[in-house]
């Protein structure tokens, strides 16, 4: 639960610190120097590695479009994100009516599914074998045969072998490039839109639905020129407190001293630095963080080796700009077939019509990977390439209507829930939390697959607890649970 600022000057709230740095420039870093900074810090340092702030919130501009890094849409049902979006991006955000598909063989259809949906795809026989399989394997769970800590227990109960083994575990493993088998029920619990599929599961098979279970929205708000413009609006916001943002300077190590980081050291195109603090937030990904930590004195091998062994996936972006005012107007297309190399296609100008000039338009396709595998060792221009072909080929443009095509990539992408993640997870963060001023925090921070409005509210708390406990780390220890109750919203 967050508190006011305010609330920081009461008998016996902690002191804020006179200079807190806060690694990382994404939206968990901007929300927590903004609350830093609210809460009466002094000095607020963010250091930030890339040369412009937002993390993965970010917008790619080529030839006159935009398109984000996955469509950052505005939704949440933590009041105290909705008031800080209001505040921050208000008058910038728009409304937007959410419009998916899917491609099923050699067709689209709608996503969610409904039932005339599935009956057309699937035919009345196979949809009589998937409740046949649901029936059995709700029995099968019932009596405990099927592990609910697993992925694969987990659907199977939820959705029956038969939905599960033509649709679920082929797409769960292009996107997560891992056995299903391998993957713990959490992959499952926070990723998968199950209130939509369970819902329709539920029609199909005449059982009452539960409240509380929806993971689709039907429309949300968006920020107006995408992502950076929210981005933009929470750096001025900080910047105008009183805040700084260093952009490319790198955080590389600490010093500390009694349990305590007293400096951090820091690299930027100028050359290496020394930036004395009394209080560090961290956004950088945790195995990163156990390394800085490590050499700084503050970790052990086991730690660090739980740490390391958390798995991340990398993602490529290609941008293909059309000769149309409109391509499809989805704004997000799912792709779970072998047939194509990406996941998941979103255009731009389905989410705001001015991210493109009217005679053209942007799709841009998302592609998960192994670090230094699959297709992250693959050429731009043959990726690129492999792309358009297989757009192209599912009708939704033709060849020659393509202007150009663009390749980003990103290191860190998502959090892979294996087995036992958990277990790595907190044995990195216990550890770290021997480090008395230290907080992790956001997505990559604490190995939290979340939204974005969830890692705001990650950074809002993180300052807070900086701000008003004496042992900072060991409060914020006790506060991770509530996080991992997040669940994803398509």
């Amino acid at each position: 639960m967050t508190m006011n600022p305010s609330e920081a000057a009461r008998p016996g709230a902690s002191t804020p610190p006179r200079t807190a740095v806060v690694i990382g420039a994404g939206v968990a870093g901007l929300a927590a120097a903004i609350r830093l900074k609210e809460f009466g810090a002094g000095r607020v340092i963010v250091l930030e590695r890339e040369s412009q702030p937002g993390g993965l919130a970010i917008s790619l501009r080529y030839e006159g479009v935009k398109t984000d890094l996955g469509p950052h849409r505005i939704h949440t049902e933590i009041p105290e994100v909705e008031r800080f979006y209001r505040d921050v991006a208000g008058e910038s955000m728009i409304r937007v009516v959410r419009k998916s598909r899917m491609r099923l063989g050699d067709r689209f259809i709608p996503y969610p599914p409904g039932v005339g949906d599935l009956l057309k795809g699937l035919g009345p026989w196979r949809l009589a074998g998937f409740a046949a399989g649901w029936a059995a394997d709700r029995i099968a769970g019932a009596f405990g045969r099927l592990d609910p800590t697993t992925y694969e227990g987990y659907m199977r109960r939820s959705f029956g072998s038969g939905l599960y083994n033509w649709l679920l575990k082929p797409y769960t493993e292009k996107v997560w490039k891992c056995p299903t088998e391998n993957l713990d029920a959490d992959a499952a619990r926070v990723r998968v839109s199950a209130g939509s599929l369970a819902r329709m599961t539920r029609r199909l098979f005449s059982l009452r639905e539960r409240k509380g279970a929806e993971t689709a929205l039907k429309e949300f708000h968006y920020v107006k020129g995408g992502a950076e413009t929210l981005v933009r609006h929470m750096a001025d916001r900080a910047t105008s407190l009183g805040a700084e943002i260093l952009l490319g300077c790198e955080a590389k190590g600490f010093e500390l001293e009694e349990d305590r980081i007293a400096r951090i050291l820091a690299e930027s195109p100028e050359g290496a630095e020394t930036i004395g603090c009394d209080a560090v937030i961290s956004t950088a990904p945790l195995p990163e963080l156990a390394e800085m930590a490590r050499q700084g004195g503050g970790l052990d091998d086991v730690a660090l080796e739980s740490a390391r062994s958390l798995r991340y996936l990398d993602m490529i972006f290609v941008a293909v700009i059309v000769q149309r005012e409109v391509v499809s107007g989805d704004t997000w297309l799912y792709f779970p077939g072998p047939e194509t190399i990406f996941n998941r296609v979103y255009e731009a100008k389905a989410f705001d019509p001015e991210m493109a000039p009217r005679d053209r338009s942007v799709l841009c396709a998302e592609i998960t990977c192994r670090p230094g595998e699959d297709a992250w060792l693959e050429p731009d221009d043959a990726i690129a390439r492999r792309v358009v072909e297989q757009l192209a080929a599912t009708g939704l443009f033709r060849a020659d209507e393509v202007l150009s095509r663009h390749v980003h990539r990103l290191r860190y992408g998502y959090p892979v829930y294996t087995q036992r993640y958990g277990q790595k997870v907190d044995q990195a963060l216990a550890a770290l939390a021997r480090i008395e001023n230290l907080v992790t925090t956001g997505r990559q921070g604490l190995f939290n697959f979340n939204n974005m409005d969830h890692s705001i509210y990650m950074g809002l708390s993180a300052a807070e607890c900086v701000c008003t406990a004496d042992r900072p780390a060991d409060k914020w220890l006790g506060q991770n649970e509530v996080f991992r109750g997040f669940r994803i919203v398509d």
